[in-house]
């Protein structure tokens, strides 16, 4: 997609190149945070891939009282064509209703799409979608199918610096490819990245400015239109300082063990910090992984144990928490990197929610913490973030006691490689992931 006149490529676009084409294909919901790109990238899509697109606003009162209240399908396509001032021709015709959860009626009519007009494309877009609906409606099941937008990875970052050789390094490098030649190229790359975040407004100014410090209003403007947000969705007015305190905290937070009770230091009850921060969740502004109690036979969270947090994206977090200015090219702090890998695992989710874990071991059996456990395909995948010089493996070597069938992957600053970890007498591959090659989890536990 194009962002301020910088081409910002997002991986999502070949998942909707794909919808397009299919035909089982059903009204498409594209849910994101905001300001992550979602219709600079559906504008992109539909003025390049069909001969007809029109977009609606739902935000703009009038747009809301004029497709609102139209009393079927038939009349809405009416509206549309005579909005668009084009016929909405069969399979060429792409409608972008964008913020749907302004008007409760098109959310209803998106079912009648499906139904009557399979033939039209339609794509809805929505960040305040749970909140608003607050329990009292869902879309109707199997007429509707959803896709997930986040900030920018490095591996979008890099295409978006557009240098092809990095570029084609970056995406070749492998457990038997595994030349040096592009290492500091790339690791040069990352730290622009490591600062900066993903936000794809921040990233197309600094790729025109080159001034870090030059774009920090950005960062502030987006952090006050978060808060600005919950207006929209806190309906008692005493609600919004919780929701407030949450937002304000949370870069804070990232990557630490956190209770709902006197989050942040704040002083507040258990009952209303859990509420601000599950409707934080549903707007996508923060994700918490949820500890596990078991990996086998199936994944088994813990309820009552103390949750973990990451934010919507590590550039934010940076500069909410003035982590910053403390970055340097030695010091990299353990919860930014720990940040930076939960919101690459996050955006493998394209086309479901993916939810995060990590694991611990319960107290009377002994202290063990290992930062994310995840699926990849069939694999049960261990993975330890190591920002520093310390890569004792204690808690994964407990992990591997308990589960041996398990992958386990250590992300560091070390170079791509295997090596061995003991369990119980058992040796166990290991993959060494260096932090830049995160976004390529996948295909190198694929290749291992």
């Amino acid at each position: 997609m194009v962002y301020n006149g910088t081409m910002l490529q997002r991986t999502l676009e070949k998942s909707l190149i794909q919808w397009k084409t299919s035909p089982i294909r059903k009204p498409l919901i594209l849910r994101g945070a905001r300001q992550v790109g979602k219709t600079s990238l559906v504008r992109q899509f539909g003025k390049t891939q069909f001969d007809v697109f029109v977009e609606i606003n739902l935000d703009v009162p009038q747009n809301k009282e004029t497709f609102g209240n139209a009393g079927n399908l038939e009349e809405l396509l009416k509206k549309i064509s005579v909005f668009s001032g084009s016929s909405l021709v069969p399979n060429k015709t792409l409608i972008f209703l964008d913020e749907i959860q302004e008007s409760e009626s098109l959310m209803h009519m998106l079912r009648f799409f499906a139904e009557e007009r399979p033939d039209l494309h339609v794509i809805a877009a929505g960040s305040l979608l749970e909140v608003k609906l607050k329990g009292k409606w869902s879309f109707p099941v199997g007429r509707v199918e959803y896709r997930y937008l986040y900030p920018l990875t490095f591996s979008e970052y890099l295409v978006a610096v557009d240098n092809q050789p990095i570029l084609e390094y970056f995406q070749t490098l492998s457990f038997e490819n595994n030349q040096t030649w592009g290492v500091q190229q790339l690791l040069t790359l990352f730290k622009e990245y490591l600062l900066l975040g993903g936000m794809p407004e921040v990233v197309s100014s600094y790729l025109k400015t080159r001034d870090y410090i030059g774009i920090q209003p950005i960062y502030e403007r987006l952090s006050k239109a978060y808060i600005d947000d919950v207006y929209k969705y806190v309906l008692r007015k005493e609600s919004y300082k919780y929701y407030e305190g949450a937002l304000s905290k949370a870069p804070f937070m990232a990557g630490k063990v956190f209770n709902y009770e006197n989050f942040g230091d704040l002083g507040y009850k258990s009952k209303e910090m859990s509420s601000a921060i599950n409707n934080l969740e549903k707007v996508m502004l923060l994700t918490q992984i949820k500890s596990l109690n078991h990996l086998e036979p199936a994944f088994t969270v813990k309820s009552k144990r103390p949750k973990k947090l990451i934010v919507l994206d590590h550039g934010m977090m940076n500069y909410e928490s003035g982590l910053w200015r403390d970055i340097t090219e030695d010091n990299y702090h353990g919860r930014l990197m720990e940040q930076v890998v939960g919101q690459s695992l996050l955006a493998r989710g394209v086309w479901k929610d993916e939810p995060l874990y990590y694991w611990s071991k319960d107290r009377d059996m002994g202290s063990a913490e290992v930062d994310f456990v995840s699926m990849f395909g069939k694999t049960v995948t261990a993975i330890e973030v190591k920002s520093g010089h310390n890569h004792q493996m204690k808690s994964m070597r407990s992990l591997l006691d308990l589960y041996p069938k398990t992958l386990p992957v250590r992300i560091s600053w070390d170079a791509l490689a295997v090596e061995k970890i003991e369990s119980k007498g058992k040796e166990h591959q290991m993959l060494v992931i260096p932090f830049y090659l995160v976004d390529r989890l996948s295909d190198l536990i694929s290749l291992a």
